[in-house]
């Protein structure tokens, strides 16, 4: 069924592209663009030479790529030549025209099922590209996903360096009135690497690329005047070398194991979040209807909510299809009482929970 899914949709590389390919692309191929999310996900993981049935990918331990298509569009950019035959085990498996919400339910299968040692973030364009201008709501909706990306990361793989690259002002981004915004983004993105900084030690960087890429510097953008040219990734592969262990040093031959520090307490004047999982429910199982749980009512008086986690405390089978989202719809529920518990994290790092009952009748 996947494959059948897959060639139904999968598409040859536009042509503009084509004519930038060189001897070194990943021969994987894109998706129609009105593929589903997770059809997107299936073909990247799945197509091409880097896909996981290759032996980076086997192997782990690695460096892997999250991202939009300013990441994406690397496959086709000196790739091989670049990275793989200079010794870094590296997967790229950014999606082109997806942004940081839309890709939190996948961080599993794009990024922490290869229990990679490094990784490396780059987002956000597709957010302001949807927008309209003077939309001043799209900076802290990003930060909220940037930030519960970051938390997902952590909680798979506590032990991975992480590289979170600034946001570029494109051009068009610059015209639409959203300069000031991005700076703020990248504000925000600075901000979470500082205080990772303390809990994770030399496991997380800030890697600033704005000057290598600045609005005015056109001959740098394609024609679209939003994405860096196949020829302009030169610099930016710099920027990330420098950063990045050197082949040769065993830094990707197993998994790291140093010992992370425990978090430490919410600092003191933090007030708590009040976490809401909503009301209980009753569905009977002849309805054939999957429910949702919401945690959006969740509240903080002195900040934000900065992640959602769902777990199940009691009951089976069970699939929570979204667990890091505020909302999420519950699969394969059989009769029984189930109880789920929402646990929510606000910006300064104070938690709360709440208990949501599922009672499924005959």
């Amino acid at each position: 069924m996947k494959q059948t899914i897959l060639f139904a949709y999968v598409i040859i590389i536009t042509s503009s592209c084509q004519k930038q390919l060189n001897e070194d692309k990943i021969f994987g191929e894109q998706i129609a663009s009105d593929a589903t999310m997770s059809e997107k996900v299936y073909a990247v993981k799945n197509t091409g030479v880097y896909s996981d049935t290759s032996s980076i990918a086997k192997k782990g331990y690695g460096i892997v790529l999250n991202g939009n298509s300013i990441l994406e569009r690397m496959n086709y950019a000196n790739w091989k030549t670049t990275w793989i035959n200079q010794g870094y085990p590296i997967l790229n498996r950014a999606i082109g025209g997806t942004t940081w919400n839309e890709k939190i339910p996948y961080i599993k299968e794009l990024t922490t099922y290869y229990r990679p040692n490094d990784v490396i973030l780059y987002d956000g364009e597709n957010e302001f590209l949807r927008a309209a201008a003077g939309d001043n709501t799209i900076t802290g909706k990003l930060l909220v996903s940037f930030n519960r990306t970051i938390d997902s990361i952590r909680r798979q793989n506590p032990l991975t360096r992480v590289y979170v690259v600034s946001m570029v002002t494109c051009p068009v981004l610059y015209k639409k009135g959203f300069s000031a915004s991005i700076d703020k983004v990248n504000e925000g993105y600075q901000a979470r690497v500082a205080r990772d900084a303390e809990l994770y030690p030399n496991k997380i960087k800030f890697i600033d690329i704005r000057t290598l890429y600045p609005r005015t510097a056109v001959t740098k953008f394609e024609s679209d005047s939003i994405h860096i040219k196949l020829t302009a990734y030169t610099e930016f592969y710099n920027a990330l070398k420098a950063s990045l262990p050197k082949p040769g040093t065993g830094a990707w031959s197993a998994p790291l194991a140093e010992t992370v520090p425990s978090a430490p307490p919410p600092p003191s004047g933090n007030k708590l979040p009040i976490a809401n999982a909503g009301a209980d429910i009753t569905i009977s199982k002849s309805w054939n209807y999957n429910p949702s749980i919401y945690g959006t009512q969740s509240k903080d008086s002195d900040g934000w909510i900065a992640s959602f986690n769902w777990t199940c405390v009691s009951g089976t089978p069970y699939i929570i299809v979204t667990p890091d989202a505020g909302k999420t719809r519950l699969d394969n529920l059989d009769i029984g009482v189930y109880v789920f518990r929402l646990t929510i994290t606000d910006n300064k790092g104070g938690k709360a929970t709440d208990d949501v009952k599922v009672t499924v009748t005959k």
